[in-house]
């Protein structure tokens, strides 16, 4: 992947909504937008998913519209004060109330901190359906010694502040990022995956200056060890972790996946 973040433009505003969003190039019928209350029940039956539950290993499974409380208790009020953080710098003259992405529009100078991810669904804009989600996170685990030299501060802590910044690492900023992300059955087989998350990636990612992503990747989940390679993440170690007996309990073994982004930002990340 040998995109600079500057030559697509993917993050905008959508002023009918009030809400940011990421374009998915190759799916024009899709967003990444921010969660909706009236998504609760959708994102219950997404997670309920046999195999997206068995590959979860902090999500509660069964999942229960319960559960969506901690959402909303404990995600969204920072997540939406990162959504005012955002508004003025991506609201345009020209996107009045449309919420169009008419012209060519440079983006503009990211925030002087990294704000929480405001987007978690990627959702359909003409029926609402929900295609997947994603999240970022900042990773707290200590970072091994094969971790490229941009990350290796991942034992910092982080935490939302009330501004909707993460307020740790240099500049308020951690330095190592993890991501995660899951698709509807009913959009698998489409590439759908490696979009959304490339779009994450340019359009937000390297956008607000984070200096490393990581996934953990079960190493028998072959269609997400070719998602993350394909949008330049590199195996550097592998791990046993414990599952939780709820989802099958015993070990399992994961593959830690890096993607140095100041090498995607400056053009010279590649695709495997």
């Amino acid at each position: 992947m040998s995109v600079s973040g500057q030559e697509q433009r993917l993050l905008w505003w959508d002023a009918d909504k009030n809400e940011p969003y990421l374009a998915v190039p190759g799916f024009p019928d899709l967003r990444i937008t921010p969660f909706h209350k009236e998504d609760d029940p959708h994102l219950v039956e997404l997670y309920n998913d046999p195999l997206i539950g068995s590959w979860a290993w902090r999500r509660p499974y069964p999942y229960l519209l319960a559960d969506r409380d901690f959402v909303w208790n404990v995600l969204y009020p920072p997540q939406r004060a990162a959504m005012e953080l955002l508004k003025p710098l991506l609201t345009l003259p020209s996107e009045a109330s449309s919420g169009a992405q008419g012209g060519a529009h440079p983006l503009p100078s990211p925030p002087p901190t990294t704000p929480v991810f405001p987007l978690g669904v990627v959702r359909d804009i003409h029926t609402g359906h929900i295609a997947g989600d994603l999240s970022i996170f900042p990773d707290t685990s200590p970072a091994p010694a094969t971790v490229p030299d941009s990350a290796g501060h991942g034992d910092i802590p982080a935490t939302p502040g009330p501004s909707g910044n993460l307020e740790a690492g240099r500049g308020g900023t951690p330095h190592r990022w993890e991501v995660a992300y899951n698709v509807d059955e009913r959009y698998r087989g489409r590439g759908l995956a490696v979009a959304m998350l490339k779009a994450v990636i340019t359009g937000w990612c390297v956008w607000v200056g984070m200096e490393t992503l990581i996934a953990h990747v079960e190493t028998r989940n072959t269609g997400s060890q070719s998602v993350v390679r394909r949008c330049g993440f590199q195996l550097v170690d592998l791990e046993q972790r414990e599952w939780p007996a709820d989802k099958g309990g015993g070990t399992r073994e994961l593959g830690l996946w890096v993607l140095d982004l100041k090498r995607v930002g400056s053009g010279s990340g590649s695709e495997a």
